[in-house]
């Protein structure tokens, strides 16, 4: 995969990605329970506290017309970046989906809103720099962060004992909203040595992604499990999100881990 096939596959999967969340958001905006929750009563004092803002930019975030218009001003960038790419349209990609998490009080769903700036961030090298240069210093920069995002979880999970000894993941799963997830804490809680060879197979599988840089040959097989294991996130905790954007990140991954080694 050449550094030009790579961008465009982050391009188009980060573009769905965008689409999918803004239409998610338009969604949950026609909610009642929207307003009630995510008020200005609610979030704004705590707003003011961490990020001070303009009383009137306040007013427009959370009045009940402008959040819809945020939410299809990111479908609309996001239908348009897949179509011509643009600094333009990243860097509107970018403060809608920043104005989004402003909204909500730093972030929706911080894992996945954050990998979405990094991999926006890598796409707006890419354009800035130009030609192969500029995609292959985008594309190292979401492999940077995407594989340090892997390790690191790993790594915590580790240093933590009720992750080695499994007592971490019934606990976990209890906390999902989806009752599979309960339900499969609740077995577990039963099953000690299976959970805990379970939780260090997700620790072996996140700190893995380091023995890549010395076994590239090992990234496909890698990222299949990858896809399958954030998958389980999707089904066990809803984190559909977290899916389309990591997808999203592994074609510079993958790109980059090669770029890294030559």
């Amino acid at each position: 995969m050449t550094p030009f096939e790579a961008m465009a596959a982050v391009r188009s999967l980060a573009c769905f990605a965008l689409c999918l969340s803004g239409f998610e958001f338009l969604l949950l905006s026609r909610r009642p329970s929207f307003q009630r929750i995510w008020s200005d009563q609610n979030l704004g004092p705590e707003l003011l506290e961490g990020l001070p803002l303009p009383g009137a930019m306040i007013r427009c975030l959370f009045s009940r017309s402008f959040f819809p218009v945020l939410a299809t001003l990111e479908i609309v960038s996001a239908l348009a970046l897949a179509v011509v790419p643009s600094v333009g349209w990243v860097l509107l990609l970018m403060v809608s989906h920043l104005m989004i998490c402003i909204r909500f009080r730093g972030t929706y769903n911080g894992g996945s809103d954050m990998m979405t700036f990094v991999v926006l961030t890598g796409l707006l090298i890419g354009l800035i720099v130009g030609e192969e240069r500029g995609y292959q210093i985008g594309l190292l920069y979401i492999a940077l962060h995407a594989g340090y995002s892997y390790l690191k979880a790993g790594l915590v999970k580790f240093a933590q004992k009720d992750w080695r000894t499994g007592a971490a993941l019934p606990v976990f799963l209890g906390r999902s909203l989806l009752p599979p997830a309960r339900a499969l804490g609740l077995v577990l809680e039963s099953r000690p040595v299976l959970t805990a060879g379970l939780s260090w197979l997700v620790i072996v599988f996140e700190i893995a992604i380091f023995g890549l840089l010395f076994v590239p040959e090992w990234s496909l097989f890698y990222a299949g499990l990858a896809l399958g294991f954030h998958f389980g996130n999707f089904l066990l905790f809803g984190l559909n999100r977290f899916f389309w954007i990591w997808l999203a990140a592994w074609p510079a991954l993958l790109s980059g881990l090669s770029l890294s080694l030559s």
